[in-house]
């Protein structure tokens, strides 16, 4: 393991150890993002560290189980527990997105009860995923509250010189990340490995984490590339936060070369524009170019998707829907049937990846059976 990788790999496995430093230093104050559509760029123009606050890995809820009814999604019901125990208690502000609107409102309620002392201030950014005109000067209204509350904050104003900077320093991650996209489909980065470099991302300061990038990349060398390997695809109904799909599919043998997730390919996406009013082109950007499960019309949310399948260098697609899901399901007849019209092979995987022992044995069935002459790159 090279010193690059390790650092990021660090991070990405202790995901708030950056924000708790800067915090404990006394360096910045910290705010906490949630989902996929609140721009880091607003609290790094104006001082501040963002660190996106994402459901810890097998934890116990019973303080969820109190409040919150069965049907909620798992990773609400971890958040919640999360923050009412006071591992979000360290942040100046935490921001909650559409996605986290049932968290949002579970907190506010738990916080006018009094039962909840270590909650940190919360403000909600709803912007709204349906992608006609119509919801723009919602979706701006909302923008610029989130830009009060920030400047509230810090105690500064965000000037246009400092949003074209912080966008022009993300932009640099977005665009060492999409070199690392494009190895990966040479089969020289494991799909896992890829995961970690890419969701460290979300919690280090643009600046360190782009020169951990740089190394990182500098350092990958014809010995990385692993062994030939049928290449495969993840469409998945919830985030992908964790890597337990990733290594069933790699221990089983295959390679993880995409995901249609905003944890892993889907996280550059396009630069923000320059030029113009850096406002409207980041408002463009988390309004048009996020990956997420409330982007609508459907045909926006599935054009990545559709489009990846047609790859001549893609052999497979996974479809993860553990038992959670309550949305993805009814999309994935339409979905398989475009994968098999694009002559792709497809496993719908229904077990949590948590749990080996359900998920391996059909991984390994399913990857033996793939034809010969998939198991291999465009000619």
């Amino acid at each position: 393991m090279t010193a690059a990788l390790e650092l990021l790999r660090a991070h990405y496995r202790d995901r708030l150890m950056a924000a708790k430093a800067v915090r404990a230093s006394g360096a910045s104050r910290v705010v906490g993002l949630t989902g996929t559509t609140a721009p880091a760029e607003l609290a790094l123009a104006c001082g501040l560290f963002p660190v996106r606050i994402s459901p810890p890995d097998d934890i116990a809820t019973p303080t969820a189980a109190l409040y919150l009814d069965s049907v909620i999604d798992r990773d609400v019901q971890v958040l919640f527990e999360c923050a009412m125990r006071g591992d979000f208690e360290f942040l100046d502000l935490l921001v909650l997105t559409r996605g986290e609107d049932k968290l949002f409102y579970f907190l506010k309620e738990m916080v006018r009860l009094g039962r909840a002392p270590v909650v940190p201030p919360m403000h909600m950014f709803d912007l709204m995923g349906s992608q006609r005109a119509a919801v723009q000067q919602y979706n701006l209204q909302n923008l610029n509250w989130l830009i009060a509350a920030l400047e509230r904050l810090a105690g500064v104003q965000i000037t246009d010189e400092q949003l074209r900077a912080s966008a022009q320093l993300t932009n640099r991650c977005r665009e060492l990340q999409r070199k690392l996209l494009a190895l990966r489909w040479e089969g020289r980065v494991q799909g896992v490995e890829a995961m970690e470099v890419i969701g460290a991302g979300f919690c280090m300061h643009p600046v360190r984490y782009t020169q951990a990038l740089e190394r990182y990349l500098q350092e990958l060398g014809p010995a990385s590339a692993p062994k030939p390997a049928p290449r495969l695809l993840v469409a998945s109904s919830e985030p992908l936060s964790q890597l337990h799909l990733h290594r069933r599919l790699e221990e089983a043998g295959g390679l993880v070369v995409a995901e249609d997730d905003a944890w892993g390919s889907r996280a550059p996406g396009d630069d923000i524009a320059n030029g113009g009013d850096p406002k409207q082109a980041l408002l463009q950007k988390y309004w048009h170019d996020t990956a997420h499960a409330g982007v609508s019309p459907r045909e926006a949310r599935q054009a990545w998707f559709l489009h990846q399948i047609q790859r001549c260098d893609l052999d497979a697609v996974i479809f993860y829907v553990p038992p959670g899901d309550h949305q993805f399901g009814w999309d994935y007849p339409r979905l398989a049937a475009q994968t098999t019209a694009a002559g792709k092979p497809s496993l719908l995987l229904r077990q949590d990846a948590a749990d080996a022992s359900t998920v391996s044995g059909p991984v390994r069935e399913f990857l033996a059976a793939l034809p010969a002459s998939r198991q291999r790159a465009c000619p």
